[in-house]
């Protein structure tokens, strides 16, 4: 999705893949060719409305996945370097939301509209397909979903944080209003009613913890923020 404030999700780049015969030889894996430029390209749009703009631009363009036919294994093999944050007083964090296909238009006008009025900066959306998972306790994906991995830039302040909480609570009440819900190893800025509504098997999980672990040996901020308050009491 573009990350365009002019135009804010109002663009959309779509990669289709096909599978390669298997009499076919596999295509070598290569490093990327223009790797300093696109990392100059990526971080430039940090706190930048023309470097956003310019950038999705480049990538309708000249983008790997927009300039021809690439094996989707060298597309995949981009280093993460390349686009790291490496600004000590800023950081990225990941958000990731589910929402079935028949309402992810209704919540992605909802979720522009949500980050256009953030005191934060989204530097990228990416959108995936994901199937039904029915063996999980703490599913996302109770039916198919498409998933909005959002990437998030901002300062390592206090203040920065309770902003990008302010955010993040908003955009968990859009897709829970959209049947949707949100990925749970990112920051753990959602409240509880709003895990409880999104993950709904979330007690059975806890009484399973509290049958297995009765010591609460295995801890995590998880568990301290949301679980604690959820295990049954002696």
């Amino acid at each position: 999705l573009s990350v365009d404030p002019g135009d804010l999700f109002g663009e959309v780049l779509l990669t289709g893949y096909s599978p390669i015969p298997w009499d076919k030889p596999i295509p070598p894996l290569v490093q990327p060719k223009a790797g300093k430029l696109q990392r100059t390209v990526f971080r430039g749009s940090v706190e930048s409305d023309f470097g956003k703009k310019l950038r999705w631009t480049l990538e309708k363009w000249a983008g790997g996945e927009a300039s021809g036919t690439y094996p989707r294994s060298v597309l995949q093999n981009e280093p993460v370097e390349l686009f790291a944050n490496r600004d000590p007083e800023r950081t990225d964090i990941l958000h990731e939301y589910f929402v079935p296909p028949t309402k992810v238009v209704s919540f992605i006008k909802q979720a522009a509209s949500i980050v256009s009025s953030c005191e934060t900066d989204l530097l990228n959306v990416t959108v995936r397909s994901v199937n039904e998972d029915k063996r999980s306790v703490l599913r996302y994906a109770d039916q198919d979903m498409f998933a909005l991995v959002m990437l998030f830039n901002y300062e390592r302040t206090l203040e920065a944080d309770e902003e990008m909480r302010a955010c993040t609570v908003r955009l968990v009440d859009a897709a829970l209003a959209h049947s949707g819900r949100y990925y749970l190893p990112y920051r753990l800025h959602a409240t509880q009613e709003q895990f409880e509504k999104a993950y709904p098997q979330a007690q059975s999980f806890f009484n399973a913890k509290a049958k297995w672990d009765p010591e609460t040996i295995f801890q995590s901020g998880f568990y301290r923020t949301y679980g604690k308050r959820m295990m049954p009491a002696d």
